[in-house]
Formats: structure tokens, C-alpha cells, sequence
């Protein structure tokens, strides 16, 4: 067969004697072989075609364009079906995945899905859908919402292929990376969502997930799919009554994979209907409650455990009687020492979250603000604080830097000005690493390796109050949950190549590490603390996560704690704290609410999945508390981010081309012309973009940095 040039001004048929002996297509690795040597275009069904196409790509791009238009006009399936699969074989390369995108590849993809005739979607269906998972593969957040804008599209086609197991795999995989970019930043695009037809999505994504023949690759994608949406689109989730009961279904899982995907979502949705509240305090509710009758069954739990010791009894005497004292003997001494108010309120800082209320002198006549009638250098009392840090830094005595210290973060927390709270931190740790209260200031990190270490570092000082003890055992708690579910959540589905089983330890091993200073704040705490409805429930929430199906139906192992939980929402009530929302909470109740209705209507979907997960997946390793998460804290660094991977990343890479191509160091996407480190010459990178994120990594290692 002679090459030939196609004249670009006029229509071209590509004549039957190409297709010569080909009467069955079985794979499309031979019409496309034929198509490229007739039109004299590189084969990408290899290396070398791959760069030869990166250098006439233009000229190439342009016969195929043409001739698809043809094709298509035409009804000719060979052809159309030809260049499709040559356009995805081409995406297996990302730089001419990129160009294929910036040419429109999609808008020529999509109307093969709509078309009417059968015998055209059973030929080219499954191509274009191969097409689309490639290009949401890596190909960016505006290529993956050009496909979700045509989510209505793929759910009206797979409606017709429901016994297609290919077909619905390719689906709800494109599906879920699609959509998920969408949903997946933290501040989303709103009227980007409403263009995806998210409804429409759940329902159909919890109809795949039912098929018989539904895949283990279709329910992680599916899971996390359902998960995800919840974060940004409550409503309609709560719209579709399936849902819940399906994801509660799955905390009975025996993976903690899927386990971690369902509780994502039940911690999700309490988050995006209320927000992350901050719970305030308030001194005048403390003062009120503690002036009155203690209902008789809390005193005497208060009692049992010591009087003197619980938290609303110390929080009253710093707020009621030693901080005013405080104030009050600074306004009347002579000489008005800073340095003896700010020992003074250091000491009250560390012992109670009220040892620095938002207060003021009063006028005795009316209570009134008196602002500057006194003559002191301050009026609002948290004005005093960083006036008393820099008086003792001044008089430079044993002891004093650290009090110095603890003003000036106590005035920054109070202030809700947390850059400067952990740069300061910072600091301090750097000087003193045992003073416990910087420790527990730089848990406030969006670090998640910074703060995760904080906890373990703060809880081994020495001379720590019983305060500051408690409030790093509430961030122990705290901090490993969400690090613990968010990593096994995706450990399956996102990890880069090689870090899987890292990701997986990681997560189990911060679970644990939770569970465990949970149960240390029960038996420490006093029974009133203002952190213990948090603790409990996210004490009830890994124990689901880490023993699963080992807990009975009716969570009798459970019972205790919520009984407990019980008696704390009483304490509130007395306390005047009982409105405050606590997500974590309202999680636990959403689970309680359809744990046992999911169980009934979908354990033999659970059990399916549980079926194929176990012929793929190994268990997941023993793994030590505080030890493993410390280990792997030096590892990795992390940052706080309920959707750390990729937006869109879900999409399993399909197997388009059976040419190995080399990753990028730091982006891992494949490329035939990925361009070599100029220092060292044993990286590989897309460009220059991709080289400067690695540098920082690649550096200790690169011959460049040492000359």
C-alpha cells in the first residue's frame, strides 16, 4: 500500500483493500497499524512512534482531524474507530495527552456517545470511553469539567449497557474522576457543580455499584465518589434516601479501606451543613452555672472524681477570683510590675482555658469599661499579655523566657492569629522543645507532620499542668482521626507507586494512636471537660474504622462509651454549653441513626465487595501506636487537606498501550520526551514546572547542588 498525502480542502475515503483480511476486529492494534503506514503517520503503538509523533504532530494531527470528520459523516466505524484508539494510544504519552486536549479531543469524543444507533455505540462506545479515561487521567481540572459537563451524557449511555461489565467499569470510572474534580478544592467552583448533574450522579453511582457483575475497581471509585460528594453537595445527598444507609452498610466492611471511604462521608456531611464551629467561651454561662444548684447525679460524679479538680470549678476560681485578683493587685500596688502580673497570668494561662478571659476594669457605678481612667498602659486584659512578655524578657531571670513565651502565644491564640502563633511556636521549641505549651501551640499547624509530632513531643515534657496534658491529649485525638481516616480512605485508590503500603501503616497506626490518648483523656480528665463529647465520639468513630465487622450489630462494645456520652451532654446542659455543635458528634448520630437499617437493606452488596477485595488486596499489617506514626512522620511530610491527591486523580490507569514509558520524577505522568536533569542526568521531568516542585527532594541528591 502506497503512502499517501490527504488533501486537506476536500473529503478523503480510506479504500476497502486496507482493511484486507481483517473480517473480526478483536483489538484494534492491527486497523490502526494499517491506518498509519497508508497515511504515512507514526504508529504510537510504540516508543519510537511516540516520538516520531511528538516531532510531526501538527502535520499528523491534522490528517486525523480531517479524516475523522470524514469518517464520521460517512458512518464509517473503521475509520472512526481507528483514529480513536490512535488518539488514545497517543494520551498514553501526557505531553500529546496535553495537545490532544488544547485540539478539542473531547468535543469530538462525546458525540459518539450520543449517537442512536446500537450497532455504532457496541463498536465505538468502548473506545470513546477508553479515550475519556486516559484523558481524565492527568489531564487537568478543565479538561476533566469539560467531561463531567457530560455527566448526563455517560449516564444515559451506561443505562443502555448495564449488562456490560467493560462498559460500566469505564464509566463509573470517568465519572468518578470527573466529578470529583469538580468537588475536590476546598472553596468549589458552585456553578461549576450545578453544571454536573451531581443528583443524577449518586443515583446512577449507587445503581452500578448494585449490578451483580459490579467490579472492585467500580465500588473504590464509586465509594469515594459518594464520599466526596457529600462535602459540597449535602442536599442532594440527603435527597437520596439510599445513600447513608449504603455507606453505614459498608462500616461493617472487613476492609478498613472501605470502612474509611463510608465514615468519610458521615464526617463530611455534618461538616458541610454546619462548618468546622469553633466552641466559644463564654465566662458569664461558667459563672452562671456554677452559681447555681448542681443537679444532685453530677455532683456526685464530680465529687467521686475530686472537686477541686474538675474544670468548671478551676475555670470559675481563675475567671471569678484569681484573674481579677490578678488585675486588681497590679492596679493598686505602687509600682505597677509587669513582671509580677505576667508571672501571674503565666501561671493562669497554663491551668485553665479561662486563665485569660476577655474581661475589662469596670466602673463599680454602672460596670461600664473604664478605658485609660486608671492610668494603666492597657484596658481589654488580653492587651496586657504581650506588655507583661516583654517586661520579662527585659528582666531575663531563670524561667522567664518561657513565661515570656507562653504570654505571647496565649495572646495570638486569643487573637485567632495563628500564622504568628506557630511561627512563634516554632521558636520557642526551637529554643526549649520541653516547654509542653509551645508543643501544644504548634498543633494549630496546617503542617499535619508538625503538628502530629507536637502531640507526640508535648505529651513527653516534663512539668506539664494537668491543663495543658489534657488539651495535647484532645489534639492526639484529634489530629491522628482525621489523619488516620483520610489516609486510609485513599491509600488504595490515590497513592503514587510505592507508597501504598506506607500510607496504609500510617493510617492504622494513627487510628490506634488515637484510640489510645482517647482512652488516656477518659481515665485523666475531669468528667466535666468541655473537650470530652469530642474525645467520645471520635473514640466511637475509629473504634468502627479499625474493628469493623469484629463489633456486634447493635454495638454493644460501644454501650459504655455512649452511655457516657450521655452523661457528658447532661454536664453540658448544666453548663450552658449543650448548643454548641460539635460535628463530630452530630457524625456519631448519623451513624447510630442508620447503622443497623444499612446492615438489613445492603450486607450482600458488602459482602460481594468484601469477596473481591479479599482475592487482591492483603490484610492490613500489624502496626505499633506512637512508635510506626513517629517512624513515618520522618518520611513524609503532610498537609491538612480533606482532599490531599489530585482533584480527579480517582481514575485507574487503563491499559491503552502496552508501550513501557518513563514517569516524571515528581508528577509520575508518562512521557516518551520527558527531559533529563541537567545536573545528574538520573531525573526525568515534563518541563520546567515539574523540576523546580522536585528540587526540593532532589536536591541532597543531585551532583548540580554541590558545585
Amino acid at each position: 500500500m502506497p503512502p499517501v498525502e490527504i488533501e486537506l480542502t476536500t473529503a478523503y475515503v480510506v479504500p476497502l483493500s486496507v482493511w484486507a483480511g481483517i473480517d473480526v476486529i478483536h483489538d484494534w492494534n492491527l486497523p490502526v497499524s494499517r491506518l498509519c503506514t497508508y497515511l504515512n503517520i507514526p504508529d504510537p503503538n510504540s516508543k519510537g512512534g511516540l516520538k516520531k509523533a511528538h516531532a510531526v504532530y501538527e502535520k499528523m494531527q491534522k490528517k486525523l482531524d480531517r479524516l475523522y470528520t470524514t469518517a464520521r459523516e460517512r458512518g464509517d466505524t473503521m475509520v472512526t474507530g481507528c483514529i480513536l484508539s490512535i488518539w488514545t494510544m497517543m494520551c498514553a504519552d501526557s505531553l500529546l495527552r496535553d495537545k490532544l486536549i488544547q485540539s478539542g479531543i473531547i468535543s469530538k469524543i462525546i458525540p459518539i456517545l450520543l449517537q442512536q444507533e446500537r450497532v455504532v455505540t457496541d463498536n465505538l462506545g468502548p473506545l470513546a470511553l477508553q479515550g475519556l479515561a486516559v484523558i481524565t487521567q492527568h489531564g487537568g481540572p478543565d479538561a476533566r469539567f469539560e467531561v463531567a459537563r457530560n455527566n448526563h451524557v455517560l449516564i444515559r449511555f451506561v443505562h443502555s449497557y448495564l449488562d456490560k461489565p467493560p462498559i460500566t467499569e469505564l464509566v463509573m470510572g470517568v465519572m468518578a474522576a470527573t466529578t470529583n474534580s469538580v468537588l475536590g478544592d476546598k472553596l468549589p467552583n458552585y456553578r461549576a457543580i450545578a453544571q454536573v448533574s451531581i443528583k443524577e450522579v449518586i443515583a446512577t453511582t449507587i445503581q452500578l455499584l448494585s449490578l451483580p457483575q459490579a467490579t472492585l475497581s467500580m465500588f473504590n471509585h464509586g465509594l469515594h465518589l459518594l464520599a466526596t460528594t457529600i462535602r459540597h453537595c449535602p442536599a442532594e445527598c440527603r435527597a437520596t434516601p439510599s445513600l447513608l444507609p449504603l455507606l453505614a452498610a459498608f462500616l461493617r466492611s472487613h476492609s478498613v479501606h472501605a470502612r474509611c471511604m463510608a465514615l468519610s462521608g458521615f464526617i463530611r456531611l455534618p461538616l458541610a451543613e454546619h462548618g468546622s464551629v469553633r466552641r466559644d467561651i463564654d465566662p458569664n454561662r461558667l459563672i452562671a452555672a456554677v452559681s447555681g444548684p448542681v443537679p444532685r447525679d453530677l455532683f456526685d460524679i464530680m465529687n467521686a472524681y475530686g472537686l477541686d479538680k474538675c474544670e468548671s470549678q478551676l475555670d470559675a476560681a481563675a475567671c471569678i477570683e484569681e484573674l481579677p485578683a490578678a488585675m486588681n493587685h497590679f492596679v493598686d500596688s505602687r509600682e505597677r510590675n509587669l513582671c509580677v502580673l505576667g508571672e501571674r497570668l503565666g501561671k493562669l494561662v497554663l491551668s485553665s482555658q479561662y486563665g485569660m478571659a476577655k474581661l475589662w476594669f469596670q466602673d463599680p457605678r454602672d460596670g461600664r469599661p473604664l478605658e485609660g481612667a486608671l492610668g494603666l498602659p492597657f484596658s481589654d486584659w488580653w492587651d496586657a499579655l504581650p506588655l507583661c512578655a516583654k517586661a520579662l524578657r527585659e528582666r531575663g531571670r531563670p524561667g522567664d523566657l518561657d513565661t515570656a513565651d507562653v504570654l505571647e502565644l496565649k495572646y495570638f491564640q486569643l487573637h485567632h492569629d495563628l500564622d504568628k502563633l506557630v511561627m512563634l511556636a516554632e521558636r520557642v521549641v526551637a529554643r526549649n522543645p520541653d516547654l509542653a505549651y509551645a508543643q501544644r501551640a504548634l498543633c494549630f499547624s496546617s503542617n499535619y507532620t508538625q503538628s502530629m509530632q507536637a502531640v507526640i513531643r508535648g505529651l513527653k515534657c516534663t512539668n506539664v499542668t494537668p491543663y495543658v496534658r489534657h488539651e495535647l491529649l484532645v489534639c492526639g485525638v484529634r489530629y491522628p482521626s482525621f489523619m488516620g481516616e483520610m489516609f486510609l480512605r485513599d491509600a488504595v485508590t490515590y497513592d503514587m507507586p510505592g507508597t501504598q503500603g506506607d500510607k496504609r501503616e500510617l493510617g492504622l497506626a494513627a487510628l490506634k494512636m488515637a484510640r489510645k490518648n482517647a482512652l488516656t483523656f477518659m481515665a485523666e480528665a475531669p468528667p466535666d471537660a468541655g473537650e470530652m463529647r469530642e474525645v467520645l465520639s471520635w473514640y466511637i468513630l475509629d473504634t468502627i474504622a479499625v474493628r469493623g465487622p469484629e463489633l456486634s450489630e447493635d454495638l454493644a462494645a460501644l454501650q459504655p462509651i455512649l452511655q457516657k456520652l450521655k452523661t457528658t451532654e447532661r454536664f453540658e446542659r448544666w453548663l450552658g454549653t449543650a448548643d454548641t455543635i460539635d460535628p463530630t458528634n452530630l457524625s456519631v448520630k448519623l451513624v447510630l441513626q442508620y447503622y443497623a437499617q444499612g446492615t438489613r437493606e445492603w450486607a450482600s452488596l458488602v459482602t460481594r465487595y468484601d469477596t473481591l477485595n479479599a482475592r487482591i488486596v492483603p490484610a492490613p499489617p500489624s502496626v505499633d501506636c506512637v512508635n510506626d506514626v513517629e517512624k513515618y512522620l520522618e518520611k513524609y511530610t503532610f498537609f491538612i487537606s480533606d482532599h490531599s491527591h489530585a482533584p480527579g486523580a480517582s481514575v485507574s490507569r487503563p491499559s491503552v498501550s502496552s508501550v513501557p514509558l518513563p514517569r516524571c520524577s515528581m508528577c509520575a505522568n508518562p512521557s516518551s520526551m520527558l527531559k533529563k536533569c541537567g545536573g545528574c542526568g538520573n531525573e526525568l521531568y515534563c518541563g520546567p514546572v515539574c523540576q523546580k516542585r522536585h528540587w526540593k527532594d532532589h536536591k541532597p541528591h543531585c551532583k548540580a547542588a554541590d558545585k
